[in-house]
């Protein structure tokens, strides 16, 4: 999982490609969403809401954004597995480059959705 993304899509797309009953007003497009930054998710039932992104850890600096396939079966993990997902909505991430000073390259991939949006959305988790 990278850690920072983009997310640019209009509310109105979002509502109608996830067929959504609640959303915000308004979402300002971003370009460098971090993690602890709020982040829209959608949750059941088909609700668009912005949460803080990561997990809280136990005894941990950080927020959790990444997890082992392994680790998930580890009682940190397995509730919210269970019991809390919801979708990321994301328009894009970044990568970094190998080269002599590493930088960011963003990354989109086109998806064919109505109004030809660009549109991701990961499945994680929340708290």
């Amino acid at each position: 999982m990278c850690g920072r993304v983009i997310r640019t899509s209009p509310v109105e797309v979002l509502k109608q490609l996830f067929d959504l009953t609640s959303v915000p007003d308004a979402l300002p497009d971003r370009y460098n969403l971090a993690p602890t930054d709020p982040i829209p998710v959608i949750r059941y039932p088909r609700e668009l809401e912005l949460l803080r992104w990561g997990l809280e850890m136990p005894n941990a600096r950080m927020a959790g954004i990444n997890a082992r396939v392994e680790s998930l079966s580890k009682p940190l993990y397995r509730e919210k597995l269970r019991d809390k997902r919801c979708l990321i909505v994301t328009d894009g991430f970044y990568e970094w480059r190998s080269t002599l000073l590493p930088c960011p390259a963003p990354v989109r991939r086109r998806l064919r959705v109505p109004h030809d949006a660009q549109h991701r959305s990961l499945h994680f988790p929340h708290d």
